[in-house]
């Protein structure tokens, strides 16, 4: 047969195909309500015939379940906004997304940063907050900054935390403070600023 003579289908595979396009209509149309209009939030489970004649079961969540993951309002969500563990929220007056990171209540929402690899949130991140190396989170709680010093995962959050110095009279020298308290402080601020240098080169 050459290449461009017309192929019929025959009256028996018209009727199959016809077969498999009113049972695809008549399965989305049983499932349309519970996937549009539905209140409670479900997953929708609904077998179509795929493009090879194979009929195949799908299942996804309906548009209810879809809203009770990703919600919207004004304002930060942090103690205001209910939510279960991986919902997604928009803030609406201000355009920044947060992400509910623990629990099912109000708190544990974290701000999404697009631009640059930023979290915030309310509370340590260690063992709460997943990132990846060289990510900083500021803990508006505590007004403490932390960075991820080790690779993903929830762990390895370390704190900036100031350095209390003991300014207690210690020995001396002409060149100036060499041992004691103060010298010990100073020698742990250099540390850690050296530290954060090291940190912030790798981002």
């Amino acid at each position: 047969m050459a290449d461009n003579e017309l192929k019929y289908a025959t009256y028996e595979q018209i009727a199959t195909l016809l077969s498999y396009l009113a049972t695809n209509y008549t399965n989305i149309a049983n499932v349309f309500y519970d996937v549009f209009y539905n209140e409670n939030p479900q997953d929708i489970t609904i077998q179509l015939y795929d493009e090879s004649g194979v009929l195949q079961s799908y299942t996804f969540p309906n548009r209810a379940k879809d809203m009770k993951y990703v919600l919207d309002g004004e304002g930060d969500p942090e103690g205001e906004v209910i939510a279960p563990k991986g919902s997604i929220y928009l803030d609406t007056l201000n355009g920044k997304a947060y992400i509910k990171q623990v629990g099912t209540d109000s708190n544990g929402w974290i701000f999404i940063n697009p631009k640059n690899n930023t979290l915030e949130g309310y509370g340590s991140p260690n063992g709460q907050i997943v990132a990846e190396k060289g990510t900083l989170y500021t803990d508006k709680q505590n007004a403490t900054l932390y960075i991820k010093g080790t690779s993903y995962g929830n762990s390895g959050w370390i704190s900036f935390v100031s350095t209390e110095l003991d300014v207690t009279p210690t020995q001396g020298s002409t060149k100036g403070v060499t041992s004691g308290g103060v010298y010990t402080a100073i020698e742990e601020v250099r540390s850690e600023i050296g530290n954060i240098e090291e940190a912030l080169r790798r981002i």
